[in-house]
């Protein structure tokens, strides 16, 4: 049978494929097929006799009604299906007992006890993330959208040589939510369990997810900062990590447990570089330990729009506030039309952006500058002042002597302010937009700073995203 990648890590028949399996089903049966038939009926009646010893039938009672399913060949989705009277006539004679029974199996969902992994301990779980799409990265209010599924691989011994077409409803199988998603991180959609490997019994329960993640930003650099998505995939409370725990799936490499299935260039002014897992047992507030995976995907601002969109306007008005001292000293009135005009514009700029801007209790690099530069124009405005002899109580004295001091006032302002911010402008940018460019040139560092992602540490390794090998678009 053809086989196609998806989405979700497992591997479905392709269309043609399909009407092939269909024409397989109609012809009759194997040798081989009919044994491994048997196999499943006799594992569903013996799990039937576990599930009536999980609710507490025991001895004598317990061996009788064990003994009366082998008989019929019932198995446990049988027993809903038989009803009060099915089961009185399968030889359930307490009505009582049927009841219990009854109450335990109807309309409820059965799963098998899981399986042991090493040495009795939890079985190991081995997890895949594929990213169907990841857009809406805000950075007001510090979130994202995100379409992914979480492949979840196992072994079931049980399930060894089984029919991958029959797989029984009760295997059991583990689950999951995600604990930063934003108004519930429940599924969006339940797959059906797939036999992957029938010789090993290699189980894939595909989770998928659409959600909104809450994303938390470190901006005290924006707009020349980086990110990184974080994805927290938590066990669910029906079990604990005693029961079952998740590894990052090792085969090929760890850099095969995330894959993108979008074009990871259409993220706007982000990049994004890589990403990095790490997972872990902790303890609940119920006291009950839980398995946990959290997924960090690392991305880089391209910091192109802010410049040109805020710190370009913004430089050119300044610049422009200072034209006001080329103006008589005596035209004060012209002085500051020039000069408010200007800062009211900036103002109006600032009010524009504001909603692109982050709101933060500290200020951001670009907020240093837009602050420094409203300052430097109220300083412009303040100079017209001082040289108009507005600020003095006899008004501006006329003479030659004060004319030539105000205008080498003047002259010396306009050469030491503009230089200097030009100066200011050029050493605060460029150095970190060269420094930008450094890190979105590396693919094989992360351009996340805090230590836990410090690779000479040994904290937590960050694997490159490339084309071709774990990206496919």
């Amino acid at each position: 049978m053809e086989l196609v990648d998806n989405p979700m890590g497992g591997r479905h028949p392709s269309g043609a494929s399909k009407r092939r399996s269909t024409s397989a089903v109609m012809a009759p049966p194997t040798a081989a097929e009919q044994a491994a038939s048997v196999l499943q009926r006799q594992g569903a009646t013996e799990f039937a006799c576990t599930f009536l010893a999980r609710i507490g039938f025991t001895g004598a009672t317990l061996a009788r009604y064990c003994a009366l399913l082998r008989e019929h060949g019932a198995g446990i989705t049988d027993l809903p299906l038989l009803g009060f009277k099915g089961l009185q006539q399968l030889g359930f004679e307490s009505p009582i007992d049927r009841t219990r029974i009854l109450d335990a199996t109807v309309d409820k969902v059965i799963r098998a006890d899981s399986p042991k992994g090493e040495g009795g301990g939890p079985v190991q779980v081995h997890v895949k993330f594929g990213i169907a799409l990841l857009s809406s990265i805000n950075t007001v209010d510090q979130t994202c959208a995100i379409k992914l599924f979480i492949d979840l691989y196992w072994i079931d011994p049980s399930m060894i040589g089984a029919d991958p077409g029959h797989i029984p409803s009760y295997v059991w199988r583990p689950d999951g939510y995600i604990s930063n998603a934003i108004g519930g991180g429940e599924k969006s959609r339940t797959h059906e369990l797939i036999l992957s490997q029938p010789a090993r019994g290699l189980l894939l329960c595909p989770l998928e997810f659409e959600c909104t993640l809450s994303n938390p930003m470190d901006l005290r650099a924006f707009p020349f900062d980086s990110d990184a998505v974080e994805l927290n995939f938590l066990q669910s409370e029906d079990s604990s990590a005693e029961e079952w725990e998740i590894v990052p799936d090792q085969e090929g490499g760890v850099a095969v447990s995330t894959k993108c299935f979008f074009d990871i260039d259409s993220l706007g002014e982000f990049e994004l570089k890589g990403f990095s897992i790490e997972t872990y047992n902790r303890m609940g507030g119920n006291g009950v330990p839980y398995a946990r995976c959290r997924l960090h995907l690392h991305l880089v601002r391209e910091p192109d729009y802010y410049l040109w969109k805020i710190v370009m306007p913004i430089f050119l008005t300044t610049t422009i506030c200072f034209s006001s001292m080329l103006f008589a000293n005596t035209a004060l009135a012209d002085r500051i039309n020039t000069s408010a005009t200007m800062f009211l514009t900036t103002m109006a700029l600032l009010f524009v952006v504001s909603t692109d801007l982050p709101k933060t209790t500290f200020l951001t690099k670009i907020d240093v500058y837009l602050n420094t530069s409203m300052m430097v124009q109220l300083g412009v405005l303040f100079e017209s002042c001082v040289v108009s002899g507005a600020l003095s109580s006899g008004g501006a004295d006329s003479t030659a002597e004060n004319d030539d001091v105000y205008i080498a006032i003047d002259d010396w302002s306009l050469r030491i302010g503009a230089v200097g911010y030009l100066l200011f402008t050029a050493v605060y940018f460029v150095p970190r937009y060269l420094g930008y460019r450094r890190v979105a040139a590396n693919a094989d560092d992360s351009p996340i700073t805090p230590a836990r992602y410090d690779k000479s540490k040994g904290e937590l390794a960050f694997h490159k995203f490339e084309k071709g090998s774990n990206v496919f678009f």
